[in-house]
């Protein structure tokens, strides 16, 4: 059963997440037979995320029920605050945010005895950006502030990084900018040249705030806007991977922030791109889709066959 879970593992990280899948299936069957319950649940949420990595969010969701069911018999904290992460995860992907803040607030709640727990402040953050998805700021800058003191507590310091990102927004939201500019520029300091993804969303994060108030331009910048001079960045930065491939929401913003300063020339160009981004999306989604349903057709033929 160990073994099967790190042959599953190996495939996860090689990107083949329908052999991921399979794998993960075959591992908790494994382990459960031999009495190996917390590694079992472990197995079977990772299925889940495989196949979430596929977008199939459905069977996402229904395979973490299975992986929480068995949790909830367990009573185990780590266990069921993983299951309750990844069901909230899947819900969110979803566009189900009430019952992914409802499966994050219950996951919150079970990591309590492990408050300085990586599980615990990566919970507790996702519950804030889905409050503020839902227009909860108050509540979402609470979990927030929460977030950040597990995170400083365990010494956590890649996710305070995350947390200082989504504060930032929550209080530009709240009419706070100059804290929310302070907390971006803190977030961006904090992981400029060592985590390129939070980096990214620090720079967007300062694009965004910078939008969306009346804030001097930082020093040093030429181009017609704050927000386009932390969009310029992000691209610099990106650029330098030759794989990458502008996505809609960057496209989106460059478009935005061209409008803004009346530029509807450049702003209508970064529109067109976003679209074509949108149309690549779809079809990537959509051969992940026939992946996706080929894995579940076989994991359904492999339990059918260990049932037997």
């Amino acid at each position: 059963g160990l073994l099967s879970f790190a042959r599953a593992q190996l495939s996860f990280l090689d990107g083949d997440y329908g052999a991921a899948r399979l794998t993960c299936e075959q591992a908790a069957r494994e382990l459960r037979g031999c009495g190996l319950v917390r590694q079992a649940i472990s197995a079977i949420v990772n299925a889940g995320a495989a196949t979430g990595n596929l977008n199939d969010f459905e069977s996402q969701a229904e395979i973490v029920e299975n992986a929480l069911a068995l949790g909830r018999v367990t009573g185990w904290p780590q266990s069921m605050g993983a299951c309750l992460y990844a069901l909230g995860d899947a819900h969110h992907s979803l566009g189900r945010v009430a019952d992914a803040r409802s499966a994050f607030v219950e996951a919150r709640d079970r990591l309590q005895p492990l408050s300085s727990s990586r599980a615990y402040v990566a919970v507790t953050t996702f519950l804030a950006e889905v409050n503020v998805r839902l227009g909860l700021c108050d509540e979402a800058l609470e979990a927030f502030e929460a977030a950040r003191i597990a995170a400083e507590r365990g010494g956590h310091s890649v996710l305070l990084q995350r947390i200082l990102v989504g504060l930032a927004g929550c209080l530009s939201r709240l009419g706070r900018a100059s804290e929310a500019l302070q907390t971006a520029h803190q977030a961006l300091q904090a992981s400029e040249g060592r985590d390129l993804v939070t980096e990214r969303l620090a720079l967007l994060s300062l694009a965004r705030i910078h939008g969306a108030h009346a804030l001097p331009p930082p020093d040093g910048a030429t181009a017609p806007s704050a927000s386009l001079h932390y969009l310029n960045r992000i691209w610099s930065i990106q650029e330098s991977n030759q794989q990458w491939m502008p996505d809609d929401e960057i496209l989106g913003e460059f478009a935005a922030a061209w409008e803004r300063v009346d530029d509807l020339r450049k702003a209508l160009t970064y529109e067109r791109r976003r679209i074509e981004a949108l149309a690549r999306e779809s079809t990537c989604r959509a051969e992940q889709q026939v992946v996706a349903t080929r894995a579940s057709h076989e994991a359904l033929m492999a339990q059918v066959e260990a049932d037997h």
